[in-house]
């Protein structure tokens, strides 16, 4: 995945996650976003190309955790974990809409 600026693409990171497990999923099924804990390690020139690379590290019943890293051409920039949770999509639209 590339992005510009770091801080500011942290949702281009966390949606990275679904391209990896989604097609694994029932179509009722998908996964949900509720942590992201990234550290900026180092700056990166504003015009450099940012990338990001998400690793399933652990399942536990319907919560899947990630390990994330940023790096441009040269160096890591960020790293992390991430948080998501299986959810039925008609249940879980069920409850927004309450």
């Amino acid at each position: 995945m590339r992005f510009g600026r770091f801080l500011g693409n942290l949702p281009k990171c966390e949606n990275n996650q679904p391209e990896s497990n989604e097609d694994s999923l029932p179509h009722n099924l998908t996964t949900v976003g509720t942590e992201i804990c990234v550290q900026h390690l180092r700056p990166s020139a504003l015009n450099n190309m940012l990338y990001c690379e998400s690793l399933l590290t652990e399942i536990n019943g319907r919560e899947l955790n990630f390990e994330v890293k940023v790096w441009d051409k040269d160096h890591i920039v960020g790293k992390g974990t991430h948080t998501r949770f299986i959810v039925d999509i008609e249940r879980f639209m069920a409850k927004i809409e309450h």
